[in-house]
């Protein structure tokens, strides 16, 4: 299923429908690229970025599938770095029936609070993969503020039992 997406990010769907999230083209985001652009929406039962290589730059994805509370997984296949102050922050945060995260090809995430409540209030996530993820820190920082980077991230995920 089909429909135009609104300056706000709102997918028009016939009402109680869910559409699986494709988005293609971008290899690089920066700056607020979809910051807050697709809240509260609970017409997505996944998303998939299958082009998206790097995710550069000040809330890149700040809150952007934030209180989705239909989406149930999230796939970032080519992602290789989320850099920036809160490029990824709230992104997920409170997706009720979000279940699974993949970023597969991640491998470095840097800057401040950069998965900072990211997947926080998502009572049944159960899983999110970074196998490859190797570089996490605030290069920037008067001292490396690693443990900021996933603050909160998983609070209150109480089925996550896979990282």
């Amino acid at each position: 299923m089909f429909g135009e997406v609104d300056a706000n990010g709102q997918l028009g769907l016939p009402t109680g429908k869910t559409v699986d999230l494709v988005v293609r083209g971008f290899t690089s985001m920066g700056n607020f690229a979809l910051s807050y652009k697709f809240y509260r929406n609970s017409k997505y039962k996944s998303v998939t970025f299958p082009d998206l290589v790097h995710a550069d730059g000040a809330s890149c994805m700040d809150r952007a599938f934030n209180y989705c509370s239909g989406l149930e997984t999230a796939s970032f296949p080519e992602l290789v770095t989320a850099n920036g102050g809160t490029s990824l922050s709230y992104c997920f945060n409170s997706c009720s029936f979000l279940v699974s995260a993949s970023f597969p090809k991640l491998e470095e995430a840097k800057g401040a609070t950069c998965f900072q409540y990211a997947f926080s209030a998502c009572p049944n996530f159960e899983s999110v993969s970074f196998p490859k993820l190797r570089v996490i820190g605030n290069p920037d920082a008067a001292r490396n503020t690693t443990y900021r980077q996933f603050y909160y991230a998983f609070q209150n995920c109480t089925n996550l039992t896979e990282l």
